[in-house]
């Protein structure tokens, strides 16, 4: 191999591992993004889950199915140009969804950026990744503080933040002092 072919392969992996931005949650990596717009992939996903999980029980459990979406192709016959046209369904995306909400998009672009074999192998081991993750019941509570329960309340005049820490809980009832 060349050296200069050497280098042009290791210039093209550098810059695509620069590119690639992994979505972190809880100090956990889940998924990767390897294209110019990992930033903006991360942000609608972090949006799209702080409109689903206030409206998901933190007891049931969270699934997330892959769904295609097929578009029209209409194809002329060469040999024939009396023949009809011919329509087929061509898969353009796959959408993963949480409890049947749009989650996340896979496309041919995120194949390409990512270099995967197919789009259905790649939304099938984003699907598992986010399945694995979202088993955990520390990551359910996680993502449930984060976006189903209020950050403060006020009640009386005061206000009270929510905080994150596991703390038992203390009952305590008049006369007796709480310890």
């Amino acid at each position: 191999m060349s050296y200069l072919l050497w280098f042009s392969l290791l210039f093209i992996f550098n810059v695509a591992a620069a590119l690639a931005q992994p979505w972190e949650v809880a100090g956990q990596v889940v998924l990767t993004f390897a294209d110019g717009q990992s930033d903006s992939r991360i942000n609608e996903l972090n949006d799209r889950l702080r409109q689903i999980v206030p409206n998901l029980g933190l007891n049931e459990s969270w699934n997330v199915s892959p769904r295609g979406v097929f578009v029209n192709v209409t194809e002329k016959n060469s040999k024939d140009p009396k023949a009809k046209p011919k329509t087929s369904k061509r898969l353009q995306s796959i959408e993963l969804l949480l409890n049947n909400n749009l989650l996340l998009t896979v496309t041919e672009t995120d194949v390409m950026a990512q270099g995967a074999s197919s789009l259905e192998r790649l939304a099938n081991e984003w699907t598992n990744n986010l399945n694995q993750f979202l088993r955990q019941p520390q990551t359910k509570r996680h993502l449930y503080l984060l976006h189903a329960v209020p950050q403060q309340l006020s009640y009386g005049g005061k206000i009270y933040r929510l905080s994150t820490d596991v703390i038992p809980d203390r009952v305590c009832f008049a006369p007796m002092a709480c310890s």
